[in-house]
């Protein structure tokens, strides 16, 4: 647990820049990608929208399973015949299921957990913003 908190307060600010600015490269790049040709630029603008994408795709994945594994260790332990044990390790096996009640996880400066399912609410809200700028531009 101590790990995972000390992981979140290291990548909270980068996390927060980083899907800020994936959603405003995938914006205009898409915007790009519809105005130009193809040609040796697009190909490039393409590989580094490819990166920016598999990057941010990266940390979403690893929050997830980071907090899938916390909801792991709370059904083992709950699963756990601990009504058995003697008086103090139930006390403590029901202190670490409380703890484990909590959401463990990854955010982006306390904003938003950094998720597949934020990952999705990205790619939605980047398509959201490069429709109304295709129709501006």
């Amino acid at each position: 647990m101590r790990c995972a908190e000390l992981l979140e307060l290291v990548l909270q600010p980068l996390l927060l820049m980083q899907l800020v600015l994936c959603i405003l490269i995938w914006c205009t790049m898409m915007l790009y990608f519809s105005v130009s040709g193809i040609n040796v630029k697009f190909i490039n603008m393409f590989l580094l929208f490819l990166f920016v994408s598999i990057e941010t795709f990266g940390y979403c994945y690893l929050g997830t399973q980071l907090s899938q594994e916390s909801i792991n260790v709370g059904k083992a332990l709950y699963d756990a015949d601990w009504i058995d044990y003697d008086a103090v390790m139930r006390k403590k096996v029901a202190f670490m299921i409380m703890r484990a009640q909590c959401r463990v996880g990854l955010t982006a400066a306390k904003f938003c957990f950094v998720d597949m399912e934020q990952f999705v609410a990205m790619l939605n809200m980047s398509y959201s913003i490069f429709v109304v700028l295709k129709d501006v531009f």
